[in-house]
């Protein structure tokens, strides 16, 4: 067909199709839109029509000038999964945005965009498919700069349309309304949202759409928050309420999850002597998988279905008559706690349950900034599925803490003390009467390096020891040590450096013989390699172990805890690098991102609406950047290892054309 004079052939080979699309792109002529910056009233004059006559006395509500932008993207993908295969996907991509506000930008600021995805895939298993979806937004906030914003935000996106590698393919639907208040004198402020986030593989309707995509899949999250808080001169309020609903449902797995978080807390401090803060909070969390999860075999859930509720409310009062700190001489220091809580918990029908509230009233006097004495008497009961359990008791107790000693450049700690404790249980296998007494003591020995040019070492040993004896029960002892190793390290304005590593080993002996062990390393450094190098990494590795003989503990579930007397590893590593003048050619940018954690938490049931559909276990993203004007070309290479779903690799090229105000 004839189009500017020329001709150009009525039929293109598929395999050439990509290649004219990316001629057309670099080729196509520069795009103009008026320059304008929502909030900013100076910088375009708005038509006439926007404004009322002066002696019209009336307010007309038309848009304003209108600053607009887009873009129009092909890319090229080559994708491996091991659960789905090979396959390859050419994307051609095109949105366009504006922003402007109705009569004033104090008023009402909206911005937009519409756009378009065609993506036709390629797989060996089922041939070729094609799609066309569309993408859009509105964001829109009614006096933004006002106490009482209002907020409308409605998204429809697509993965493959934003210019970034994605394990999976998906569609992402998201609606959230917003409102805040606060009044002139700013001492209070309530606010409110709710948002709902669908997320959706492309093949979630016909599986021939995303070749290599894996089973289809589709997340949709709710979440609602309220919110409110106050503050006088002495004292202050505040409490929120969040309430999310997740239903996931891939292939014939089908899991739905409910969070619901309650939280008050009010605070007294009517002047430096007294203090006193409340606290009441809810948590249920309920989780149901009543399909089958044959599709899925490494996603294990204890149970069918689960729902465990949790109310608490806590009271903490301090009050010095004397003195201003606890180091001063004859200073008094009182306290009182307050606890109350009712825990349940129903598993495929089985139901346990505790509820129980402890008080305790203590009493501090520094006789000397070394030593103190202490009183504290405590009342409290607790019941279970079983039988409950009440409990008073009275301990008095004194402590001393030596000065620290010097030994060169090692500084030595340590504290002694003695306590008796009198009291009484009614229920349970500790009924009755009794008296204890107990004896502690600690030291720490610790030194610092100074290695010159910003390099510190810090080491230190830490052990405490203690023993009891009733009149009751045989004497037990307990015994703690710990090592501990930190390097800080600083290099240039732009580089520093940490290291840290702990071991620490509890053990109690006597009448339930136990141990715990931790061991714990972490390490991250950020720094600037030379003017167009950044390298930014952390480490952290940790092990836990325990053991116990006591016959009241049953044997864990081993989906939550592992076995007595074995190793539970956890880690988590990142590496990213950015060299922005690559093999030397200016502006092109490289990217390098290694992730690897065994945490496996499912955020989005959690409540977080910002999460992806499938998490890594661990990746490695390379990525290339280089712009050429207006022009951008984008190429890159992934492996990952998907939660469910086996590994994937990933090859892309993208070329983008901008267009409009930047």
């Amino acid at each position: 067909m004839a189009h500017g004079g020329r001709r150009i052939a009525p039929a293109i080979p598929c395999d050439l199709r990509p290649l004219v699309l990316a001629v057309g792109l670099a080729l196509a002529g520069p795009a103009h839109g008026a320059v304008f910056t929502p909030g900013d009233a100076a910088a375009s004059d708005p038509p006439s029509q926007s404004r009322a006559s002066p002696d019209s006395g009336d307010y007309v509500l038309a848009p304003s000038p209108v600053r607009w932008w887009g873009m129009l993207a092909l890319d090229l993908r080559y994708r491996d999964l091991s659960e789905a295969g090979q396959g390859r996907t050419e994307v051609l991509s095109g949105s366009i945005n504006a922003a402007t506000y109705v009569w004033q930008p104090w008023f009402l600021q909206v911005t937009g965009s519409v756009g378009l995805v065609a993506a036709l895939d390629h797989t060996e298993s089922t041939g070729n498919a094609t799609s066309v979806n569309g993408i859009g937004s509105l964001d829109a906030t009614l006096f933004p700069s006002s106490r009482f914003p209002f907020n409308l935000y409605a998204d429809v996106s697509d993965t493959r349309a934003e210019g970034q590698v994605t394990d999976i393919d998906y569609r992402a639907y998201r609606f959230r309304v917003s409102q805040s208040y606060v009044p002139a004198f700013g001492n209070e402020r309530y606010y409110g949202s709710y948002e709902q986030s669908i997320l959706r593989t492309v093949n979630s309707t016909d599986t021939s759409l995303a070749p290599g995509a894996g089973p289809p899949a589709e997340d949709t999250l709710e979440i609602l928050r309220l919110g409110a808080a106050k503050s006088w001169q002495t004292q202050s309020l505040e409490g929120e309420v969040s309430v999310s609903r997740n239903r996931r449902e891939e292939a014939t797995f089908m899991q739905q999850s409910k969070l619901d978080v309650a939280t008050a807390r009010h605070t007294l401090l009517p002047g430096p002597r007294f203090s006193m803060t409340n606290g009441l909070s809810y948590t249920r969390t309920a989780i149901e998988a009543p399909q089958s999860q044959s599709t899925l075999p490494s996603f294990l859930v204890p149970g069918t279905s689960s729902d465990t509720q949790f109310t608490q409310f806590t009271s903490f009062t301090t009050y010095r008559p004397y003195g201003d700190s606890v180091t001063d001489a004859n200073s008094v220091l009182a306290t009182a706690t307050v606890r109350a809580f009712d825990f349940s918990n129903d598993v495929d029908g089985a139901s346990t349950g505790s509820r129980g509230a402890t008080a305790s009233l203590g009493l501090s006097y520094t006789l000397s900034p070394q030593t103190q004495l202490y009183s504290t008497t405590q009342a409290g009961y607790a019941t279970d599925t079983f039988e409950g359990v009440s409990a008073v008791s009275q301990s008095l107790g004194i402590t001393y803490s030596g000065d620290p000693i010097l030994f060169g450049p090692y500084r030595y700690n340590w504290t002694v003390g003695s306590s008796a404790i009198a009291g009484y249980v009614n229920g349970g296998r500790l009924d009755g009467g009794d008296v204890v007494l107990q004896a502690t003591a600690s030291q720490a020995l610790s030194r610092g390096w100074d290695l010159g040019q910003g390099n510190t070492l810090t080491a230190s040993f830490s052990q405490s020891a203690g023993y009891s004896h009733g009149t009751r029960l045989d004497g037990e002892g307990v015994l703690n040590n710990t090592l501990t190793g930190y390097w800080n390290g600083q290099g240039s304005e732009n580089s520093q450096a940490f290291a840290g590593l702990t071991f620490s080993d509890s053990r109690r002996f006597g009448l339930y013989d136990g141990y715990f062990q931790l061991a714990n390393a972490q390490a991250n450094i950020q720094m600037s390699l030379s003017r167009w190098e950044t390298l930014a990494a952390g480490l952290t590795l940790q092990a836990t172990r325990a053991e116990t003989d006591q016959d009241t503990v049953f044997n864990p579930d081993p989906l939550v805890l592992p076995e007595y007397g074995r190793w539970a590893y956890t880690f988590g590593a990142n590496v990213s690098y950015t060299h922005s003048r690559a093999f030397g050619v200016p502006r092109l940018l490289y990217a390098l991102l290694i992730q690897s954690t065994s945490f496996d938490l499912e955020t989005r049931a959690l409540g977080n609406s910002d999460a992806p559909l499938v998490q890594a276990d661990w990746l490695v993203d390379n990525r290339l950047q280089y712009p050429i004007g207006r022009l951008l070309v984008r190429a890159g290479v992934r492996w990952a290892e998907l939660q469910n779903r086996g590994s994937s690799f990933q090859a892309f090229i993208r070329l983008q054309r901008n267009f409009g105000a930047l």
